[in-house]
């Protein structure tokens, strides 16, 4: 059997998980593949085009718990389609008439991939599933293994996606700041009773009305029957 090599990416927009999900994946295989030969694409899907990529050292391997500390991404993200051979071509990724799915297939077959693990949302997953389907029906021994993560917890069937509880827990933290820095302004002559005007947003004049077709969607909203959406809901910090 052959050694197995794995590798890594994060990509599309920032969420809070991407740096744990880096970090629980290498302490993952460090567990339980010591041995194992792990690498990182950096810039996600742009990384692979390149063949811009770093191994993960033991030191690294060491510190990775100290990921779960942070957000954003130690090995950087970017919006790269590997579908959109246009898009590809005018960053310079891939030359005029190449399809950028050979030339990324080719370029994990040529570092020895076996495992790749996608980390990203709809795109970055959507683009994954594209990958897989080229390196089977063109006959790469390679498995594309997809990390489901966005603040929008939109990826079905996924119930809650990696950091959107984060996301919502933390908005909400800063919006009770928010409201408890109002209380501590001093009073305000139209309203000697409260500490300041009204918190708000704006005034509903100035509001402009929607049809009930452009109402604001329910947090979280998803093609099914609404029910995670609610569940989801009640978890939120009061």
């Amino acid at each position: 059997m052959a050694k197995q090599k794995v590798a890594m990416l994060t990509a599309g927009g920032l969420a809070p998980c991407l740096s744990s999900a880096v970090g629980g994946l290498i302490e993952r295989y460090s567990d339980i593949a010591p041995d194992l030969d792990l690498v990182a694409y950096k810039s996600g899907y742009q990384g692979v085009l390149l063949g811009d990529s770093i191994e993960i050292t033991r030191e690294m391997r060491e510190k990775a718990p100290l990921l779960h500390r942070y957000g954003g991404s130690p090995i950087g993200n970017s919006r790269v389609k590997l579908t959109n051979a246009a898009d590809c071509v005018k960053r310079g990724l891939v030359k005029e008439g190449d399809n950028p799915l050979r030339v990324a297939a080719e370029r994990l077959a040529n570092d020895g991939i076996t495992i790749l693990h996608t980390i990203g949302g709809d795109d970055t997953n959507t683009t994954a599933a594209d990958l897989a389907a080229y390196l089977a029906a063109n006959g790469y021994n390679l498995t594309v293994v997809g990390l489901p993560k966005t603040v929008d917890n939109d990826v079905v069937p996924i119930r809650q996606s990696l950091g959107a509880w984060t996301a919502a827990e933390v908005g909400a933290h800063f919006f009770d700041n928010v409201g408890n820095e109002q209380t501590a302004a001093p009073p305000h002559p139209r309203h000697p009773r409260g500490h300041g005007p009204p918190l708000r947003l704006a005034d509903r004049r100035d509001r402009p009305r929607l049809s009930p077709a452009h109402q604001p969607q329910p947090i979280c909203r998803r093609p099914d029957d609404g029910r995670a959406s609610e569940e989801y809901r009640r978890r939120l910090p009061a």
